[in-house]
């Protein structure tokens, strides 16, 4: 090997001891003890507010898991999961009997009907010859529309309530559904029936399932049992919705600077909804809230001409009105990181709204050696990446088994003596590492004055 080669390897080799020798719990600005109710070999921990507050990086490369004796734990983050649940709203329909019973030939049974200007049935009779009895036929119901063209919101199911009274019922209908009261699709077939016992419980299956469909009006027939008018008729309408995450919030003071209010937050803190809190009532504020790409530093001064990135833009409120009182909504701001936010006022004003940021936690994965209590350890200005993929600490976990997994529980957080949060840089820690470097720096001039003086003798 070559003299530079050999002191480029030095150097390096200088380095990365240094790197290893400081990945300790004491090398980090904070650290919070993890203890697991469970003997397991893969634990989670849904990452606490104050880890996102004290991390220094963005994709919180600077967090680590420590066992007892200081050795770091392989660990993952696993991103917050956007879950869907399905809403289920009921619409009650409107009942309209049909008598008459028809034989023959199909279509021998014709409806009246009447309806208002927006389609909704007022009345409906029968006519037509070939009636060979009267009484009670069918049900012809009026769910109202919908009108959403997407799969979601249609009906799914009828729910049926028997008429007051009614001790023992059980009847086989058929559902046809339309929209214009003119063309009938068949639609399901169900058995319903009502048992009550001496005690007076019920046993009862009063729901007619069906493929999701949208449709207005639906006719309903018996294929065995006795006619009758039921008490209730509700449709079951499904919507799948997001479900709404569980999310942190951290209410921030400003601090005025210039025509503008300064809030230091921290760049791990992935933002997703944005909004302003007033302590005065009837308070109307347009403002522009956002970062600049250089924070501000050496007091309130920045070292090049700003460049502010607004993330959100709306007119924030406090008022009362009518014994009530209304509050302007957080803004959703997508996923935004700033160590510094800035709101900026449309109108000059004297309030200062606290500002409120919300995100989703993710979720920390580690592997456990039985070697407790573990350590959280983040604050680290110079900290490498070392966090693996989901899949290599958790190998064949379904998001089933990993949502199943043993809960980590954190305890207080713990500060480190003579860190700072800003900038969380170690005085001693520094020191060494400028030691390591000019060593290195000395060992390149010392190799390089030794390959100058075998080129004269050559």
């Amino acid at each position: 090997m070559s003299v530079p080669r050999k002191a480029c390897a030095l150097l390096g080799l200088s380095l990365a001891l240094h790197a290893t020798a400081n990945d300790k719990p004491s090398a980090y600005a904070y650290t919070m003890p993890l203890t697991l109710a469970a003997d397991t070999g893969i634990a989670s921990l849904r990452l606490p507010q104050a880890v996102y507050i004290g991390a220094m990086s963005r994709d919180l490369s600077d967090m680590r898991v420590f066992d007892r004796d200081g050795n770091p734990r392989p660990h993952a983050i696993v991103p917050p999961e956007r879950k869907a649940q399905t809403r289920v709203d009921d619409i009650p329909a409107r009942v309209f009997p049909l008598n008459g019973a028809w034989r023959g030939q199909p279509g021998g049974l014709w409806l009246d009907v009447r309806v208002d200007a927006q389609g909704c049935a007022l009345a409906v009779a029968t006519r037509g010859a070939g009636r060979e009895r009267e009484g009670l036929s069918g049900l012809i119901l009026d769910l109202g529309g919908i009108r959403d063209d997407s799969r979601d919101g249609a009906i799914h199911a009828l729910r049926f309530e028997p008429p007051h009274g009614t001790s023992s019922y059980t009847a086989e209908l058929q559902l046809e559904t339309s929209d214009d009261l003119q063309r009938w699709e068949p639609a399901a077939t169900a058995e319903l029936h009502w048992i009550v016992n001496s005690d007076e419980q019920t046993l009862s299956n009063n729901r007619m399932e069906f493929a999701p469909r949208r449709f207005r009006y639906a006719r309903l027939s018996w294929r065995r049992g006795k006619p009758l008018v039921f008490a209730g008729v509700v449709a079951e309408s499904g919507k799948v919705v997001e479900a709404a995450p569980v999310m942190e919030t951290l209410s921030l003071k400003p601090r005025p600077v210039r025509k503008e209010l300064l809030y230091e937050a921290s760049m791990a803190i992935p933002v997703e909804r944005i909004g302003l809190r007033f302590d005065e009532t009837n308070v109307v504020y347009p403002a522009d809230v956002g970062s600049y790409l250089q924070t501000y530093r050496h007091g309130l001064r920045r070292q090049t001409a700003p460049s502010f990135r607004p993330v959100a833009s709306s007119t924030f409120y406090r008022v009362r009105h009518d014994g009530a009182e209304r509050i302007s909504r957080p803004i959703p701001v997508g996923e935004a990181h700033a160590a510094q936010w800035i709101v900026r006022p449309h109108v000059e004003t004297n309030a200062q709204p606290t500002l409120q940021l919300s995100w989703t936690p993710a979720t920390l994965l580690f592997l456990a050696n039985g070697k407790g209590p573990y350590r959280l350890a983040f604050g680290k200005t110079d900290a490498r990446r070392t966090g693996l993929a989901p899949e290599q600490v958790a190998p064949g976990f379904t998001t089933e088994e990993l949502n199943r997994l043993p809960q980590a529980m954190a305890g207080a957080l713990a500060p480190r003596p003579g860190l700072r949060h800003a900038g969380l840089s170690r005085a001693g820690g520094d020191i060494v590492l400028w030691t390591v470097l000019l060593t290195g720096v000395a060992l390149l001039a010392f190799f390089a004055l030794k390959l100058l003086r075998q080129i004269k003798v050559s």
